[in-house]
C-alpha cells in the first residue's frame, strides 16, 4: 500500500507540472514553489523505497 501511495505521488509531480506549464504559472512564484516541494518529496520518496527493509528477526526455540 506505501508503494502505491509513493507511485502516486511521482505521477502527481508530472501532473501538476503539466497543468502549471498549460496554464504559464510554471514560473510564478507560487509554480516555482509547488514544484520544489513536489521534487523534495519525490526525493525523499526515491530515498524512503531505496533503503532496504530489514529482513524480521527469527527465533528458534529448541
Amino acid at each position: 500500500m506505501i508503494l502505491l501511495g509513493f507511485a502516486l505521488s511521482f505521477s502527481s509531480t508530472v501532473f501538476a507540472v503539466k497543468v502549471l506549464e498549460e496554464r504559464s504559472e510554471l514560473s510564478s512564484f507560487y509554480g516555482r514553489v509547488a514544484v520544489g516541494i513536489l521534487m523534495m518529496q519525490d526525493v525523499f520518496a526515491v530515498i524512503f523505497l531505496s533503503d532496504p527493509v530489514p529482513a524480521p528477526r527469527t527465533s528458534e526455540y529448541r
